[in-house]
């Protein structure tokens, strides 16, 4: 058995956070290479954001993927409960 995990990257669950209008988190992934909107996963949305130089990135209705540098931004509107 392969274990894949070692060659994961780790991410740090940091919470769950209110958003508005503007976005807390600015930079949204969309599309596939073939220009077709997708749903994301957990581990999809953080390697996008890896990769980008983005260094926090969350989940929205079910797979939009968000991500951004500015930690003071993205918890701007504070806590909301985990969902």
């Amino acid at each position: 058995t392969l274990d894949n995990s070692k060659f994961l990257p780790t991410f740090k669950r940091l919470g769950c956070y209110k958003d508005a209008g503007w976005r807390a988190l600015p930079h949204r992934f969309r599309k596939d290479k073939y220009g077709t909107d997708i749903r994301f996963s957990f581990e999809n949305c953080g390697e996008l954001a890896r990769k980008s130089n983005l260094r926090y990135f969350g989940l929205q209705y079910g797979g939009q993927c968000f991500a951004g540098n500015d930690y003071n931004r993205a918890i701007r509107l504070g806590r909301r409960p985990e969902s």
